[in-house]
């Protein structure tokens, strides 16, 4: 019985068609929505005088940077190096 499962798990799974990351990346139609830098895993590097306000670089000046995308979109054109013809901000 388990076999008869698994045999027709992998027929299923064969014919599924579904988008892969390569052809959402290498295709210009796709549209790709930029929400912006995931800044989760940052590590600032300076000593503790360099940081005296940390809330004040979470609060401030990570949704700055995170903005200076859609602000300067001129300057820094993500269509171009994720090659789309459109990007959502």
């Amino acid at each position: 019985m388990k076999k008869n499962i698994f045999i027709i798990l992998l027929f299923v799974i064969s014919f599924a068609n579904s988008q892969n990351l390569k052809t959402i990346l290498l295709n210009k139609k796709y549209e790709i929505d930029f929400i912006g830098i995931d800044f989760s895993q940052a590590k600032l590097v300076g000593t503790t005088s360099d940081f005296k306000n940390p809330k004040r670089i979470i609060k401030d000046y990570f949704p700055r940077w995170n903005n200076m995308f859609h602000i300067d979109s001129d300057k820094y054109k993500l269509t171009k190096y994720f090659y789309k013809k459109k990007l959502i901000y």
